[in-house]
């Protein structure tokens, strides 16, 4: 069954998931293969639910948290959080809230490098890096083979027709 089906609207998502609580709720999720494995809601699973531009908004949530956590010079401004947020989206729907919370929180904790200036494109860098780590970790886990990758275009032939 959906879990957010039991969410039945979109204020009582944001008072469940809020940063706050979502820092309460995944505070355990200390680790990539905790993400993995919490179960928490997808941005994919969000957007099914309610819309993609209620799960953007989300996304600006935590983008905004981060913002005003950081004691740089050089914040970001509400458009750059409003297409960061947009990018995110779009190239990593398949995270959840507990992964937002981990990465977010690296943030804080000063694992990426920030040089007194945040913008959209440092934060998706290392969101890239992120997703990396998550795929090195899925690959050696045995959550992913690498076979289904080598073997993907066997399954899906219309694959092989992207970017032609």
């Amino acid at each position: 069954m959906n879990k957010l089906a039991k969410i039945e609207n979109k204020e009582k998502f944001l008072e469940k998931f809020s940063i706050q609580n979502s820092y309460s709720i995944y505070k355990d999720c200390t680790t990539i293969e905790r993400c993995i494995r919490s179960q928490a809601p997808t941005l994919s699973t969000i957007t099914k639910n309610y819309s993609k531009n209620f799960t953007v908004k989300y996304i600006q949530l935590w983008l905004i948290a981060m913002n005003e956590f950081l004691n740089i010079s050089r914040k970001m401004n509400k458009a750059q959080i409003e297409e960061t947020a947009r990018l995110i989206y779009d190239c990593y729907y398949y995270l959840n809230i507990a992964d937002l919370n981990l990465f977010f929180g690296e943030i804080k904790r000063g694992k990426y490098e920030i040089y007194d200036v945040l913008d959209g494109a440092k934060i998706l860098r290392w969101m890239d890096s992120y997703v990396n780590e998550r795929l090195e970790y899925s690959l050696n886990s045995g959550g992913i083979k690498d076979q289904e990758y080598i073997d993907l275009t066997e399954k899906f032939p219309e694959i092989k027709q992207i970017g032609k």
